[in-house]
């Protein structure tokens, strides 16, 4: 991977002001994008190891009263067969030891709990790098932060061709973007990426062309749901051979059962979501479903079956799931079955989308503030 260096510039060595490659509002989307995807997080790259520890408070409150709970993380990672982390969170604490040989858990033998998944997500890979829905218009606009202005990269849903300006700023003002600072791609805000949530990046760190955040927050609205602290990040030196596995410790085996809040992430988006039915809409009826599923290691579902939920959403929630595919689920680098329950919600906002949309997706145009237009499809 090339490094990316955000340098000063030094006088003498030119006449004026030479072009910077790396101007995000002067990159093409596209290329913004994936320049932005490969550089932004510490990234699993084989050969470009790294070391970080840290600490972090997730909310656990559901009426807004900021009850945190603290954990912490550290890891070590050189490739998807040799690293080791450690995670601790609500008084459980597992660590991974990934070898040639398989991957090892030594502590808590519980499959790694939603939080620590999206702690690890926003320090490792922060911008998803699923493929876009065919309908997204990426665009770079400028966008007023206090007294400056910061470039952001837009995602807009079925943006129409015929779109007077004001219909068309709205549109893209309600889209889900990544935002960077001014002189390079360096990730500082993203909005609306696989979630409702805000995330703002602060103290960025280099390692070895990786930009790394010292400080993560991650908001709902007003509200504070997870902080995430480094207070390390590192390059170690190179692997004299495989991790050293604790005496104590597991091997994992296939299949693996995981939770849903795990998985969930690892589906590709398309179909985007389960069709409402008419009836339920008619009826103003809400609810969910839960269904038992087997993935292969392919990603591709092998069973699904009914647990319990609303008798007319049932039929639904398994056609949206069979016709599902995800993104295999590796152990130590290598796919595994997995075995997880799947709810699915149905709620009245998806079907007025779909009754506006006429599909199985948001009309960000007709109704550019309706839920579900400020989130890509993409999962965090």
């Amino acid at each position: 991977m090339s490094a990316i260096c955000v340098c000063a510039q030094q006088p003498g060595l030119q006449s004026g002001p030479r072009p910077n490659p790396l101007d995000p509002s002067k990159m093409p989307p596209d290329k913004l994008l994936a320049f932005a995807i490969a550089h932004n997080g510490t990234g699993e790259v084989p050969g470009d190891g790294w070391h970080i520890k840290g600490t972090f408070e997730y909310n656990i409150s559901k009426v807004g009263d900021n009850r945190f709970v603290n954990g912490s993380f550290d890891e070590t990672w050189f490739g998807p067969q040799n690293y080791s982390k450690t995670y601790e969170y609500k008084g459980v604490s597992h660590t991974d030891t990934a070898t040639p040989d398989g991957l090892f858990r030594s502590g808590d033998q519980g499959w790694d709990t939603p939080e620590e998944v999206a702690v690890r997500k926003l320090l490792v890979d922060p911008i998803p790098s699923d493929p876009l829905d065919p309908g997204i218009t990426l665009i770079v606009q400028d966008v007023p932060s206090g007294k400056a202005t910061i470039p952001c990269l837009f995602e807009a849903y079925k943006l129409a061709p015929d779109l007077k300006p004001k219909e068309k700023k709205e549109a893209i003002d309600h889209s889900p973007r990544l935002c960077f600072d001014p002189s390079a791609p360096i990730l500082r805000f993203e909005a609306g990426i696989g979630s409702p949530e805000e995330v703002t990046f602060t103290k960025i760190t280099n390692l070895h062309g990786h930009l790394v955040a010292q400080e993560i927050v991650v908001h709902d609205g007003d509200v504070p749901m997870l902080r995430i602290h480094v207070q390390e990040a590192s390059v170690p030196p190179p692997p004299t051979g495989p991790m050293a596995v604790p005496a104590s410790a597991k091997k994992l085996v296939s299949p693996v059962t995981v939770a849903w809040e795990t998985i969930a992430p690892y589906r590709i988006p398309n179909p985007r979501e389960p069709i409402f039915p008419a009836g339920a809409y008619q009826e103003h009826l809400e609810g969910d479903v839960n269904v038992a599923l087997v993935i292969a290691p392919d990603g591709t579902v092998t069973s699904a079956k009914i647990v319990d939920g609303v008798l007319m959403f049932r039929e639904y929630a398994l056609d949206f799931l069979k016709k599902s595919k995800f993104r295999p689920f590796l152990l130590s680098g290598t796919p595994v079955e997995v075995h997880t329950t799947a709810t699915i919600h149905f709620s009245m906002q998806m079907g007025m989308r779909q009754r506006r949309g006429g599909g199985d997706g948001p009309d960000c145009i007709a109704t550019p503030t309706a839920s579900g237009c400020t989130t890509s499809t993409r999962a965090r």
